[in-house]
């Protein structure tokens, strides 16, 4: 969690020298919520054999974001989320995630009322798998793509395309390695 938040401030201090460029219009808060859908596929190894587990889960989360827009339609920004998974986990016997916080750096471009844009940076899942006592917790690279409608000067939907490159050392299988795919489906409020 420590390096979790050491990237979240460092993605926030990349951005806050544009506040000093920011007229009225440049510089944007927002939050957003939604729900996260995604399958996760874990490859342990013990130095002898090797277990490969595959699991889906569903997040919800929130996710607090600064950015500037520049007058060339261009924009950059931080962003940091945090989602609790929903309705997996071992109480039914199931590996899921219990929680992935991310911290990303945000850059795209502006059409209109659709903003397309690219995400990267640093991820922390803790997912329950069947097998192990504790929870193992997993951190790594976490990238993105994505678009947002605004409905309103405040207001815009957003659709992402997620994928998580995560490792972790702990459970009873040895190191472990996780990749995932997810599509998040979100609304935006700016202020």
């Amino acid at each position: 969690m420590k390096n979790f938040f050491l990237t979240g401030v460092s993605a926030l201090a990349i951005a806050a020298p544009f506040n000093a460029w920011a007229q009225d219009a440049g510089l944007a808060y927002s939050v957003q919520y939604g729900i996260e859908y995604g399958d996760f596929s874990t490859i342990s190894a013990d130095g002898f054999n090797s277990e490969e587990l595959d699991f889906s889960y569903r997040l919800g989360f929130i996710s607090a974001n600064v950015g500037y827009d520049f007058a060339s339609d261009f924009f950059v920004g931080a962003s940091l989320s945090y989602g609790i998974g929903l309705g997996h986990g071992p109480d039914n016997g199931v590996a899921g995630v219990e929680s992935i916080s991310r911290g990303r750096v945000v850059g795209g471009y502006s059409f209109g009322n659709f903003d397309v844009y690219a995400a990267a940076g640093y991820g922390e899942m803790r997912a329950s798998v069947p097998g192990n006592i504790a929870a193992q917790d997993y951190d790594g690279q976490t990238y993105a793509l994505g678009m947002d409608y605004a409905f309103s000067d405040m207001g815009s939907l957003s659709v992402e395309l997620i994928r998580d490159e995560f490792d972790s050392d702990e459970g009873s299988k040895g190191p472990t390695e996780a990749t995932g795919k997810a599509v998040r489906i979100a609304t935006k409020f700016e202020f």
